[in-house]
């Protein structure tokens, strides 16, 4: 079996801090997993597998610092940082064959890696629905 899943999520957040300073953050982040594997069939319905591969994760950031404007021009501080990385990607899932030809598949998927002193991990509950022909 093989699978190649394609994730996307963009976030903003914004906060204003005592010392009268507004806070933005937009975060984006893409990535694409391959991960063939192994499929243990139980009977003519139940089938379950583990996979193991590789994925591209695409990660950036956007910061910006401004204060509350009180009539004068102000600076706002700006920092961008963008990370891409290809760890090891793996998983495990299941498939249900209800009726012949037609198969519905569940499953998990995750990768990790350390950037610095953070460890950074994205999990994904897959579904998908299948035909034979």
């Amino acid at each position: 079996m093989g699978s190649l899943s394609y994730m996307t999520a963009n976030a903003c957040s914004s906060w204003a801090a005592a010392n009268k300073v507004q806070n933005d953050l937009r975060y984006r982040y893409s990535g694409v997993s391959l991960t063939p594997g192994p499929v243990w069939r139980f009977n003519d319905y139940v089938s379950v597998y583990g996979v193991i591969g590789i994925n591209y994760d695409d990660y950036s950031s956007h910061f910006r610092q401004s204060p509350f404007k009180t009539g004068d021009a102000t600076a706002t501080n700006h920092s961008r940082s963008e990370l891409k990385k290809t760890p090891p990607a793996y998983g495990a899932g299941a498939q249900i064959n209800l009726v012949e030809n037609m198969v519905i598949d569940l499953g998990y998927e995750a990768s990790r890696f350390n950037h610095g002193e953070q460890t950074l991990t994205r999990n994904s509950l897959l579904f998908g629905v299948g035909y034979r022909f």
